[in-house]
């Protein structure tokens, strides 16, 4: 960006959230400090979370979006993580964010009737794949704490802790510390 550059000619120190790869500081772009959560720790937090939840035999969906470069390199942690403790990727479903209003209700009916009690748990790389699933839950006679249980590696949004709290189809979102980032970029 035209904006970074001229600052980093200038000498002047920038620190941003979220501004590429690398946390900490990116000598590379010009970046005294990059503030971010590890995602990939993240993605192995949701992932761990759900195969101990499951007793170690879980039956996990995946819901990622190949637009992002990211979002595949966090569902690829996840399912790369519960292969390795030993459970069950049963699907891993590929459905742009943007559209999750559109996709999610259908699409969780149907993963319900090709699954049934094998899907234990689902696994999202961010916690809006979640926010339509419940109608279509609900509607199969499931109630807000039977399984599948949802579990979103990133975001952390108000409808999720809404979700989390009420026991309405979601148990846990792996969320950034946006208040203790904040001040660490103020710190920096």
């Amino acid at each position: 960006a035209p904006a970074i550059e001229q600052a980093k000619a200038a000498g002047i120190p920038m620190v941003a959230w979220h501004a590429g790869p690398t946390i900490g500081p990116d000598d590379k772009i010009g970046l005294f400090a990059n503030v971010s959560t590890d995602a990939m720790q993240v993605s192995a937090a949701a992932a761990n979370w759900a195969y101990a939840d499951a007793k170690g035999k879980p039956g996990v969906v995946i819901f990622t979006d190949s637009t992002y470069a990211i979002a595949i390199a966090k569902a690829d942690r996840m399912k790369e993580e519960i292969e390795k403790l030993g459970g069950t990727v049963l699907e891993y479903v590929d459905t742009p964010i943007a559209e999750t209003s559109q996709r999610m209700p259908q699409l969780t009916t149907s993963l319900l009737q090709k699954y049934g009690d094998s899907w234990t748990h689902s696994l999202a790389i961010n916690d809006l794949y979640f926010d339509f699933m419940g109608p279509s839950l609900a509607a199969a006679g499931k109630t807000g704490t039977d399984a599948p249980i949802n579990v979103a590696a990133g975001d952390g949004s108000e409808s999720a802790y809404q979700r989390i709290r009420a026991g309405q189809f979601q148990k846990v979102t792996v969320a950034e510390p946006l208040n203790l980032q904040g001040w660490q970029l103020v710190d920096e």
